[in-house]
């Protein structure tokens, strides 16, 4: 029997150190051989390292389509090569959770003082990420499940009279059954912001809440599904540090914070200093708004084969998955979790009820799903613990392969947990990357 190639994926997990930034490339066979690169975060501790690993990635050549590109939080870490990626490649996209101005006080807070772009970003996503020409910029707030997304059958195929025209458009995201943000969950600054950036930018600001999926869409139809999920902070957390800001007298109502009034308090270091005297008053133990990412085919079969290769210094594992013929399943799933603190039962509970749908409809091989799960946190006990693994084995199954994006001291580390939970456990840190090659066929 001969199988037809369908799709090959490349996840590339980069040795940063202590951040993370993962690239994935998308190939569709059955569909002109279209190409589709999704990047999520793009941050590192040492920035250096990290510019040398984008360079890598790009390879030298001139503005390259970067049609999605998900940011998980907006601390440093996570979003320090912002520029030098902005700067050369062409982002269509980009998805991120949305920040109240109060919240991103509480953000600079938490660290430690850093360059004037990272301020300017801060007090200003939109403005920073329309001014490098993004077309298209999507704030997630939270939400619920929504819609499902649907078990259909493919892949979808393109009549010959089509091709021509599909060959001339451009990949894009759909939203289905995600609702716009509620008009009072959204700041008044940020509304008049989004009109100032469609007029001037011609860019495009949308307020969505995280629920029900998206698409990208090549050639009117759908290849790939994308699942998010938002877990806002702590609101209590967040009103006792309120208080007391207004009672450093650093802001009177956070409500009436404009992104000139956020500037000038996070340009000022007296005024970052009682910043982050408020946030020692509050508990460490916050969940600040973090963002996850699942993505899947936008089409299941009975009768595909997915094929995983984990390859790093250490190893060449390959991984054979056969999807039942008595039913239509996804073929492979990739979760990003960024910062999402799974360790908190209140917020693994809804994430796993959010990504429920996928998991169901996988194939189990031997109790492993295909599941490629990058470790919350970087891998510390403060995103994934003992009661998290038992939660995901028991409910979900194995992960085929878990990857840990920064080598932390034993005390404080997941690894073993992870490494109970998962098939294969893979360490990305300054000098080893993880790279995983899916190919799909049929």
């Amino acid at each position: 029997m001969v199988f037809r190639p369908l799709l090959d994926v490349r996840v590339n997990f980069h040795p940063v150190g202590h951040g993370l930034f993962t690239t994935m490339d998308f190939i569709f066979y059955y569909f002109l051989e279209m190409p589709c690169h999704i990047i999520f975060d793009c941050g590192a501790s040492d920035v250096a390292l990290l510019e040398k690993r984008i360079t890598f990635y790009l390879g030298g050549r001139a503005l390259p389509r970067i049609d999605l590109l998900a940011l998980s939080h907006l601390h440093y870490d996570h979003v320090s090569g912002l520029p030098y990626l902005l700067s050369r490649a062409q982002v269509d996209t980009v998805v991120l959770p949305y920040i109240s101005p109060l919240e991103k006080l509480l953000i600079a807070a938490a660290q430690p003082p850093m360059p004037p772009w990272y301020y300017s970003f801060l007090a200003s996503p939109a403005t920073f990420l329309a001014s490098f020409g993004v077309r298209n910029i999507y704030f997630l707030g939270g939400g619920g499940e929504g819609e499902a997304p649907p078990l259909e059958p493919g892949p979808p195929s393109l009549p010959p009279e089509a091709r021509e025209l599909a060959s001339k458009l451009r990949g894009k995201i759909m939203w289905h059954g995600a609702r716009k943000m509620p008009s009072e969950d959204v700041h008044e600054p940020d509304k008049d912001e989004r009109s100032y950036l469609r007029e001037k930018f011609d860019t495009n600001v949308e307020f969505v809440r995280a629920e029900g999926y998206a698409t990208f869409t090549y050639g009117f139809v759908g290849h790939l599904i994308l699942i998010f999920f938002v877990k806002p902070v702590d609101k209590q957390l967040l009103d006792r540090f309120h208080r007391c800001l207004k009672s450093m007298n650093l802001i009177v109502d956070a409500n009436a914070l404009k992104t000139s009034s956020l500037l000038e308090i996070l340009m000022d270091i007296s005024k970052l200093r009682k910043l982050k005297k408020c946030y020692r008053c509050i508990s460490r133990d916050i969940n600040l708004t973090s963002l996850s990412l699942g993505i899947t085919t936008a089409w299941s079969s009975e009768y595909t084969k997915c094929y995983m290769v984990s390859h790093n210094l250490r190893a060449l594992l390959p991984i054979l998955f056969l999807p039942s013929l008595r039913r239509y399943t996804w073929p492979f799933c990739i979760l990003l979790t960024g910062d999402t603190r799974l360790d908190r039962s209140d917020v693994r509970r809804e994430f796993m009820k959010r990504y429920r749908i996928i998991i169901e409809n996988m194939t189990k091989e031997n109790s492993a799903i295909p599941l490629i799960f990058q470790a919350p946190h970087h891998g510390s006990i403060r995103g994934f613990n003992r009661q998290a693994r038992i939660d995901f084995t028991n409910r979900w199954g194995a992960f085929l392969v878990s990857v840990v994006s920064y080598k932390w001291p034993r005390r404080i580390s997941a690894f073993e947990e992870l490494r109970r939970a998962s098939v294969n456990l893979e360490l990305c840190h300054q000098e080893r990357p993880v790279s995983i090659l899916i190919s799909v066929f049929e």
